[in-house]
């Protein structure tokens, strides 16, 4: 069932499309996007999601924590494309 719904919410595209945005970076680009990355956790803070702090990986580049979930528990991805688009922010 868990297989399914994460078929059905894109959510394990979403994660490898943006592992594989975060590869061969220069540190501006890591910059840049651990700013961008800060902008989106905070908006979806403020449309109810739980989102823990943001943790740095082994090249510096930000990413969710543990706690990651819209506030009905699922990931809700017209709420992160609706924060991709009130920020003006742009993908990788």
């Amino acid at each position: 069932a868990l297989t399914s719904c994460a078929g059905k919410s894109g959510i394990v595209d979403a994660m490898q499309e943006f592992q594989a945005s975060r590869v061969g970076r220069t540190p501006d680009q890591i910059r840049e996007d651990n700013e961008q990355f800060i902008v989106m956790t905070g908006c979806l803070r403020s449309k109810g999601w739980t989102v823990s702090d943001p943790v740095p990986d082994e090249n510096g580049s930000l990413g969710p924590g543990e706690a990651f979930a819209g506030p009905d528990g699922d990931l809700d991805m017209d709420d992160i494309r609706d924060c991709i688009s009130e920020n003006n922010l742009t993908g990788g």
